[in-house]
């Protein structure tokens, strides 16, 4: 009968040594993901424009946020990148950073990329207390910056700026196409403050020969005032700053003439333009903040560059 011998007594048979091996080796499979730590998940928000007009910038931050990833993440810890749409427009942008924050994995926030953007949600990320990194607050002697709502970060840009309309031998610069979150200038700053007067105006026919113009506003703007600039005047030397280094401003710009981009870099931009060619320098900034992101997220020391400088890169010299 089986397993049952003469006289009632049990006979079991042995297990065989093949099947115990296989329980044992079911048994440890099955322990496995128990014994198996997971790193834990943690998130880099980016607001930046992911649809529409901007979007060729957007995604082009997004790539430098992983590219930093990469670079400086370390093994035991996912970062990842979380990134919404803010649309360049400052009702989606404060939609957005609420959303983010919801998040309770969000550790640092890197953006927007534009001043009137920042003041948007100004009150918010300070509130929040998370690290913020916005690519055009920049101390030269610390890098990232919390930005100020007084737009203190400004300052080296038109300072910079000035000096460049000094050297190109203009007697006065026009700064147009003024947006919330630069600084609101007084007429004693703007006389005496920087390398040359200042002129705080939108007007084409205020733009005199002895003069360049120093754009504050959008990218797609922008290209409309320079088109216009130029039916008045072909080689006023037309500088843009960093919230206007889009390639949606030479897709609609219809006159080029002499243009120049105002930008922060520091001696890293160089090497890291020769690894990651064709790439922005906006986009270099977004590789800088997310690397100071990840620093802070690990409790480290930011890295510390004292060569942070504004760099005038020649868009157009026709």
């Amino acid at each position: 009968m089986g397993e049952w011998g003469s006289g009632g007594a049990s006979t079991r048979r042995p297990i065989s040594q093949s099947l115990f091996l296989s329980i044992a080796l079911l048994l440890l499979a099955l322990l496995l993901p128990a014994c198996t730590s997971i790193r834990p998940v943690l998130k880099i928000g980016l607001l930046a424009p992911f649809e529409g007009l901007h979007r060729q910038s957007g995604y082009a931050a997004l790539t430098a946020m992983h590219q930093a990833i990469a670079d400086f993440a370390p093994t035991d810890i996912a970062i990842m990148p979380l990134a919404l749409d803010d649309a360049a427009a400052s009702v989606q942008t404060e939609r957005a950073a609420r959303k983010l924050l919801q998040d309770h994995s969000l550790r640092a926030l890197i953006g927007p990329y534009a001043p009137s953007l920042v003041q948007q949600i100004h009150p918010l990320l300070t509130d929040a207390g998370l690290p913020w990194f916005v690519p055009l607050a920049i101390d030269p002697a610390a890098g990232f910056v919390e930005p100020d709502r007084e737009g203190q970060w400004a300052q080296p840009l038109l300072t910079a700026a000035a000096e460049q309309a000094e050297h190109d031998g203009r007697q006065r610069l026009v700064l147009a196409g003024w947006t919330p979150g630069w600084p609101q200038l007084t007429d004693e700053q703007a006389r005496t403050a920087f390398a040359l007067p200042l002129l705080i105006s939108d007007q084409i026919l205020d733009i005199q020969p002895e003069d360049a113009v120093f754009w504050l506003g959008s990218p797609e703007a922008g290209a409309s005032y320079l088109t216009m600039l130029r039916a008045h005047d072909p080689a006023v030397p037309f500088l843009l700053g960093p919230q206007a280094d889009s390639p949606i401003f030479t897709e609609l710009t219809q006159n080029s003439g002499p243009v120049s981009l105002l930008v922060w870099v520091d001696d890293g931009y160089d090497p890291w333009l020769a690894r990651y060619a064709g790439q922005s320098p906006t986009a270099y900034l977004t590789y800088r903040a997310t690397q100071q992101a990840i620093m802070e997220i690990l409790d480290q020391p930011r890295p510390q560059s004292q060569s942070w400088r504004v760099q005038t890169i020649i868009v157009t010299g026709e």
